[in-house]
Formats: C-alpha cells, structure tokens, sequence
C-alpha cells in the first residue's frame, strides 16, 4: 500500500474524531457504515482493524484525545 499524503491521514483523523465524538458512542460496525458514506473512504467498504487501531493511536499522540471502548456502549471519546 502506498503510503498516503499527510493532509489526506490527517482529514481521516479527524473525521474518525468528529464521526466518534459526534454520536456519543459508537460500535465499530456503524462506524464503518459512516465511512462507506464517506467522500474519504475512497470506495472503502470499512476501515481495517488494524488501521482503525493505528489511527487510534495517532489521534492520542497528535491531539491528545483518548479513543477507548466500551464492550456495551462501543468507543467514546475519554474527556
């Protein structure tokens, strides 16, 4: 896989971010129907698990916001 463009990573950060942040909580599963909806997705049918986890880890570095999960509610957004 090539290695993507900076700006193009980061919009995808934040759209995970505002896409998370926005519903409260969220299962993995409607987080990938938003994706497939997603001008980002580029045809994307779901964002990889291990691309989902690495995203994760980078919004904690970059921005400093915590994804974490909830076996019940899905991922949120630690305040």
């Amino acid at each position: 896989m090539p290695k993507q463009n900076s700006a193009i990573l980061l919009n995808k950060y934040i759209w995970l971010i505002d896409t998370i942040y926005s519903a409260g909580h969220i299962s993995r599963e409607e987080i990938d129907r938003r994706w497939c909806r997603s001008l980002l997705s580029e045809d994307e049918m779901s964002i990889p698990p291990r691309t989902f986890h690495r995203w994760r880890i980078a919004i904690e570095e970059l921005f400093q916001i915590s994804i974490e999960y909830d076996k019940w509610k899905g991922y949120y957004i630690e305040d």
